[in-house]
């Protein structure tokens, strides 16, 4: 099961359609897998809050507003010097709303795009009992701009080469793994080697069609670029792991887009060695969300979106509880979650160190939080 096909549809005023138990725990496995991974029985209760979940037609971010946008006659650079930064803004396409991105890595960077009419899953619900209600139409997309040479069109499985609006362009349409889910990839050349490509995951076979994501190539402009920030900061990386991906107001990597308004404040990967910035064809992971080779990773976390819970009443543990890969640190309050995965990379007392040397904003004031290029051992 891939992140975008947890296809539990809700929406405000209507039950989740049920799953199978098989399929509840896989879904939750695979998207949570980086902060379920090893604990039971370790003495920390393991809630299973599977992320899937739906939003109604043409949402949008209360943080990351679309707006339309009018395409200019001569396209706006989209490459700063430090890959940590934004370089591009939410834009209306036809029938697309592409939100501000959220995530950006040594090699791209990530928004949501959501379709009028369409759900798109990227709340964390938790499964219900109730009874199946009718599939609504679901689309799990993602814009990813990528830094110059990062792409390779060559690679693009299926694909073809068009032209669209004057840029030459890579389209491919085919079946995801499961779930009678549709895969189209469109792909084009912003300008000179930086490439740009939106990869939607729908129920239906023909919507949206590669035609209807070829507006999004004229939509596509460059912005004031604006510094990544995180709402933390770092004093202890170990020696050799080099900062890859950050995110911020959500998990990094395609996990984190899944997952785009489910209240997450943060999150990095760190690598080693450094991961590929050429040859690709989909952010680091893959489209299932895959932990890097090599990686550990950092979230920061609202308690209430954790499957690590306390007990009702227990005072959180002043030191970071690690096991089998993974470590928790509470704030004093217990509303905030410090989280190190690294999947057994690590020993217990190295992510014990890296969680105690980060130093967290104030949360709730995206104002405040440190830009990712100061808040980072890299």
């Amino acid at each position: 099961m891939q992140v975008h096909e947890m296809v539990d549809l809700v929406t405000s005023d209507e039950p989740p359609m049920r799953y199978d138990t098989d399929g509840i725990v896989n879904a939750g496995r695979r998207a949570q897998k980086r902060r379920r991974a090893g604990w039971a029985g370790v003495g920390v209760f393991a809630a299973v809050a599977v992320v899937v979940g739906a939003a109604i037609a043409a949402p949008t971010l209360t943080n990351h507003p679309a707006k339309t946008v009018t395409p200019a006659a001569t396209p706006r650079p989209l490459v700063s010097a430090d890959p940590f930064t934004f370089t591009f803004a939410g834009f209306r396409a036809g029938k697309f709303q592409v939100q501000n991105p959220i995530d950006a890595s040594s090699a791209y960077q990530i928004a949501a795009v959501y379709e009028i009419g369409r759900v798109t899953q990227d709340y964390p619900v938790a499964p219900s009992n109730n009874p199946p209600v009718q599939a609504k139409p679901m689309l799990y997309a993602y814009l990813t701009l990528y830094r110059p040479g990062a792409f390779d069109p060559n690679k693009v499985v299926g694909g073809h080469r068009t032209v669209v609006d004057g840029h030459v362009a890579v389209e491919a349409t085919g079946p995801g793994e499961t779930l009678d889910i549709t895969h189209s990839t469109l792909a084009w050349e912003y300008a000179g080697n930086v490439w740009a490509a939106v990869d939607t995951f729908s129920n239906s076979s023909t919507d949206p069609s590669i035609q209807n994501l070829e507006v999004l190539v004229a939509g596509l402009q460059g912005a004031t670029p604006t510094p990544e920030t995180v709402p933390f900061s770092m004093s202890y990386v170990p020696a050799g792991y080099k900062l890859v991906e950050a995110s911020t107001h959500s998990m990094p990597g395609l996990n984190g887009i899944a997952q785009a308004r489910g209240g997450d404040y943060g999150g990095a990967i760190f690598a080693k060695p450094a991961l590929p910035t050429t040859g690709l064809t989909q952010p680091y992971g893959g489209v299932d969300g895959a932990n890097p080779a090599g990686s550990f990773e950092v979230f920061v976390v609202p308690s209430k979106n954790s499957n690590e819970v306390l007990p009702p009443g227990q005072t959180p543990p002043a030191a970071p509880v690690c096991e089998h890969g993974f470590c928790n640190l509470w704030t004093a309050d217990g509303k905030v979650q410090i989280e190190v995965s690294s999947g057994g990379r690590l020993s217990n007392s190295e992510m014990s160190k890296i969680a105690k040397g980060i130093q967290l904003a104030n949360v709730k004031d995206p104002a405040s939080w440190p830009e990712v290029a100061t808040a980072l051992v890299r």
